[in-house]
């Protein structure tokens, strides 16, 4: 009979450290299932987070290929504008000289014959007199075309 007692003691021993380790393994199995959830949603946030980054780097991409282009478009219609703007400079010296010669040559008529604009002589077809005699046509200047 003692040995039916303990054989019961040691059953109820071997009971009780097999009851804690299921309940042991039972919450490393819990425990595991909580971390592959974290697991597994970090990684869809991290998924979802991505695919913004991807979005946001091709929106970004695509915002500098366009600033590019317009960059682009703006520098040549820029460089047009200069090259135009050299060539009015240059049309504008060319009608600034060309002016000042007509004043000299007019203040010089008026120091040959300072009555002549009081007369209402016209400027064209001028004779200057002196050593030699001088045609003064002035003519005007040729209409340069427009672009």
């Amino acid at each position: 009979m003692t040995a039916l007692v303990y054989t019961g003691l040691v059953l109820n021993v071997v009971t009780v450290i097999l009851l804690g380790v299921l309940i042991f393994l039972m919450r490393q199995k819990k425990e595991a299932q909580l971390e592959d959830s974290v697991v597994k949603r970090d990684g869809e946030r991290a998924q979802d987070r991505s695919e913004e980054f991807s979005r946001l780097l091709g929106r970004a991409e695509e915002t500098l290929r366009l600033l590019q282009e317009t960059l682009e478009t703006d520098g040549k219609k820029l460089r047009g504008e200069m090259k135009e703007a050299r060539e009015l400079s240059g049309r504008l010296d060319a009608a600034l000289k060309t002016g000042g010669k007509l004043a000299v040559q007019l203040k010089i008529l008026d120091d040959i014959d300072p009555g002549r604009r009081k007369r209402g002589e016209p400027i064209a077809q001028q004779k200057i007199k002196g050593e030699d005699e001088l045609e003064v046509a002035f003519k005007p200047l040729p209409e340069e075309k427009t672009k």
